[in-house]
């Protein structure tokens, strides 16, 4: 019994240390090949509202334009400038000047939501591209759901008042993505009115499912779930 204990506290352990090794030379083989450039930071305003998808810094897979993976790198991603932000070994903030396809945090927690994973993704070109149109997508097979989101930027001068203040403004449009080849996204609103006809011969079956479950259309989890059930449909 005691034998077993050491062996699992080894085994822990040898598990750890080899995560933690990956970890760190996933890190620096990121910071080499993300070709990062020094973050401008301009303080001479006042700020509202935020530019940034996530204020903090989060764990997340990066996949690059040339298909290299990088895991468990801490970044955070400004959606105003579409720029990858990641820090060095000696803190340095910087932003990934490489074409990066995707990036995936995982265990994402905001505003008491936890989720287990969260993707970001231009589908024309690299993430981190300028004028790059960003997408969340929330459900990525079958009848994928996504979520575009734009934010921009106005500045202003209040009267007798010698600070700018630039007001960051966030916008989001939900779009289905029906599967095959040549298809094309259809923007789609918050309500069951616009969701049905998405779901051609399972209509019946969703109108149910939409009465039974009492769908919360504000809620990206609840829209999530139809999806997902709507997909476990077609694929029975």
């Amino acid at each position: 019994m005691v034998l077993s204990k050491i062996f699992i506290l080894c085994l822990a352990f040898f598990i750890g240390n080899t995560a933690y090794g990956q970890s760190n030379m996933d890190n620096n083989a990121f910071w080499n090949d993300a070709n990062g450039r020094p973050l401008k930071i301009n303080t001479g305003f006042r700020v509202e509202g935020t530019p940034f998808y996530n204020e903090l810094y989060c764990l997340a897979d990066v996949v690059m334009m040339n298909g290299r993976i990088y895991k468990g790198i801490k970044v955070k991603f400004n959606l105003a400038d579409n720029n990858l932000i990641f820090v060095t070994n000696s803190g340095e903030e910087m932003a990934a000047a490489s074409p990066v396809r995707s990036v995936t945090f995982h265990n994402y927690a905001e505003n008491n939501i936890f989720r287990e994973r969260v993707n970001l993704t231009s589908f024309s070109t690299a993430l981190n591209q300028p004028g790059a149109e960003i997408y969340e997508v929330l459900v990525d097979t079958g009848l994928k759901l996504m979520k575009k989101i734009q934010v921009t930027y106005a500045d202003a001068k209040p009267y007798n008042e010698a600070t700018i203040t630039r007001t960051y403004n966030r916008k989001e449009v939900l779009y289905a993505l029906p599967s095959g080849p040549d298809t094309k996204a259809i923007k789609i609103s918050r309500n069951a009115n616009d969701l049905l006809p998405l779901f051609g011969d399972k209509q019946s079956e969703m109108k149910v499912y939409l009465r039974e479950n009492k769908v919360n259309f504000k809620s990206d989890q609840d829209l999530q779930r139809i999806f997902e059930y709507y997909n476990s449909l077609k694929k029975g």
